[in-house]
């Protein structure tokens, strides 16, 4: 089961308009399109890079917690270029 999916809102409840704002935790995020599809992008990339992938829990492991880091692109004249989200360790 990867993050994103973890949100309890459908894919038809989410928001489809472009907030202005960023959110401040997932569950804010996770209301609007433009921020689950940053965030589902975001773990593609992972994947495909090896650089993170999920696995069973061992009691013997280090687990290192992440957090969602939200940030919206703007272009010079102060439109909106894309809505990027990273997952990052703490």
């Amino acid at each position: 089961m990867s993050l994103v999916s973890a949100t309890p809102l459908s894919s038809e409840s989410r928001v489809t308009s472009s907030p202005n704002l960023e959110p401040l935790n997932f569950k804010e995020a996770g209301q609007f399109l433009c921020w689950y599809s940053a965030m589902k992008y975001e773990i593609v990339v992972l994947h495909d890079n090896g650089t993170w992938s999920l696995v069973p829990f061992d009691p013997i492991m280090n687990v290192l917690g992440c957090q969602w880091v939200y940030k919206i692109k703007r272009r010079a004249d102060g439109g909106i270029d894309c809505y990027k989200a990273r997952l990052v360790a703490r």
